[in-house]
């Protein structure tokens, strides 16, 4: 007798058992059915979590601004080509969004690096303007060399007057010689001049020999 009240128990275990996963099963499956009919999310994705959008069987679009994981974010929109997702990328302390086609960046509002890095998931971007740029010549090489189809335009700046890079003539009459060093180490970010002014209307010249 002890030995069939312990099977009845054991069978009454099992049976809880099976009961339970069955109404876990139905549980998942309502979850399923219910987020069949969304067609539109927005939300803050990481790279552990960004598999719960597979949740959404019927997802048209998905707006996942504010998040950074860029390559799990690209694994997805290659997986699900119907699907049309918006994020941003952060290029420093400026965020772009992916449909952006040109952009103007000002110093101190990105960081050469991240530029560098993160620009590869802003697919459309065709052009590019920095005004009053501190970046070196070689890091402009470096910037054309690795985004060769974007047009990167910029411009110098000094003692108030912005130069572009393809300026040819420049006229230093008025400039006071004193500044003549700071304005030198700018030249290179000018490649293009192939004359310098330093006489004034008047025949004169702030400029000696020395």
């Amino acid at each position: 007798n002890g030995g069939i009240i312990i099977m009845k128990r054991t069978l009454s275990l099992l049976t809880l058992l099976a009961v339970f996963l069955i109404a876990l099963t139905a549980c998942d499956n309502t979850d399923t059915q219910s987020n069949k009919g969304i067609r539109e999310l927005k939300l803050v994705v990481t790279a552990e979590n960004i598999s719960q959008l597979e949740d959404y069987p019927n997802l048209k679009r998905v707006d996942l601004t504010g998040s950074t994981c860029y390559e799990a974010i690209v694994a997805y929109m290659q997986k699900h080509p119907d699907v049309e997702v918006t994020y941003t990328v952060s290029l420093g302390t400026v965020f772009v969004s992916t449909d952006s086609t040109s952009l103007i960046l000002l110093p101190g509002t990105f960081d050469y690096d991240t530029l560098m890095e993160n620009l590869q998931y802003l697919p459309v971007v065709a052009n590019i303007s920095l005004p009053r740029t501190e970046l070196t010549l070689e890091q402009i090489a470096a910037f054309r060399a690795a985004y060769p189809d974007i047009t990167l335009a910029y411009t110098v700046e000094f003692n108030g007057t912005e130069f572009d890079e393809s300026v040819t003539d420049l006229n230093l009459a008025d400039f006071d010689p004193a500044q003549l060093n700071a304005l030198l180490e700018k030249l290179p970010m000018m490649p293009f001049i192939t004359n310098i002014e330093l006489m004034k209307e008047d025949g004169t010249s702030a400029f000696t020999k020395d």
